[in-house]
């Protein structure tokens, strides 16, 4: 092997890589991107937008105050913004590219038509009576209350459509091959052949790093509110207490299927002459999650880790004059 040969393999195995974290990054920063934007459509703000999936702690923390339909719109968000920035770019990207688009093709399809596939699983887990309570799939089952089996089908349908066009648009299937184990020409992935994509790719990273800074100092940012939420808690709605409350409203509705898992309850500037949460399950199981008069909390955190028994819950809130807001997490495994 010469010299030349091991140097571009050592070249195209880091370029892989590359290749393969800024679609990560890219997909990641438009699926929370997706929640955000529901929360500024709402009128809401978003407080910590985190897109450190290294360490899969990619999420977004809003105040925004959803109803049902909006519930819905917020679970499909993260799936459909990165759905619609794919099927763009695909549309426009040419039909025959340089075999660094070519890449970035089959790479971007792989990526965004394996993130459906929960959307078919998840929805037959709950249809045979279990279903975890923090994915995106879940909760649009819960807020929707359509038949999940129907769900299934269609995202079915929807991906096989999908691979059907990614084959249209891809020319050469064995871009990735050729850049991960060489080619005859490894010239092919180089800087002056691509120059324009190599800037326009580290252009958009950049970018989409200095969004996260902005919109993070915008507003307020993890280290200048509370302490991170703790691994594996993903964010289901902040309930406004100046707003009417009936009694026993539910804020929060998931299914427990292994036994395991958590809530967190996180209180911002809290002040009511009453406040109580209870959890409560189709299978009779009850208990109080916090309860008091005269309550006061700037800031606060209520942890649940309880097993449970299967079934499906409610978390209900019964509030008296009462301001401030209570952030909901659920995690589940």
């Amino acid at each position: 092997m010469n010299t030349n040969t091991k140097s571009y393999g050592s070249l195209s195995v880091l370029l892989t890589l590359g290749l393969f974290l800024w679609v990560l990054l890219m997909y990641t920063f438009l699926h929370e991107g997706g929640h955000a934007l529901v929360a500024w459509l709402s009128g809401g703000s978003v407080h910590v937008f985190d897109i450190n999936f290294f360490n899969l702690g990619a999420h977004v923390r809003t105040s925004a105050e959803l109803n049902r339909s909006g519930e819905v719109l917020n679970s499909l968000a993260g799936m459909g913004l990165p759905l619609l920035v794919w099927l763009s770019f695909l549309l426009l990207a040419p039909r025959r590219a340089s075999p660094l688009l070519e890449t970035l093709k089959l790479i971007t399809s792989a990526g965004v038509l394996g993130s459906l596939i929960p959307w078919v699983v998840i929805p037959l887990i709950v249809a045979s009576g279990g279903g975890p309570v923090s994915d995106d799939a879940a909760r649009f089952l819960q807020y929707s209350g359509l038949n999940p089996n129907w769900v299934a089908a269609f995202f079915a349908v929807l991906i096989f459509g999908l691979y059907r066009l990614a084959r249209a648009r891809i020319s050469n299937l064995a871009a990735l091959r050729e850049l991960i184990l060489g080619n005859q020409d490894g010239g092919a992935f180089g800087w002056q052949q691509n120059r324009r994509t190599y800037l326009t790719l580290l252009v958009s990273a950049g970018l989409v790093l200095g969004l996260t800074v902005l919109i993070n100092a915008v507003g307020g940012g993890v280290n200048r509110t509370v302490a991170p939420v703790p691994a594996g808690y993903q964010f289901v709605r902040r309930v406004d207490l100046s707003a009417n409350h009936g009694q026993d409203e539910v804020i929060a509705v998931f299914t427990r299927w292994l036994g395991s898992g958590g809530i967190l309850l996180e209180l911002q500037d809290v002040r009511s002459e009453f406040l109580e949460v209870r959890l409560v399950g189709d299978n009779g199981y009850e208990d109080t999650l916090l309860h008091g008069e005269d309550f006061t909390s700037e800031r606060g955190r209520v942890e649940y880790t309880q097993d449970l028994p299967p079934g499906e819950y409610r978390v209900l809130l019964n509030a008296r004059r009462a301001r401030g807001g209570i952030s909901v997490y659920l995690r589940g495994r």
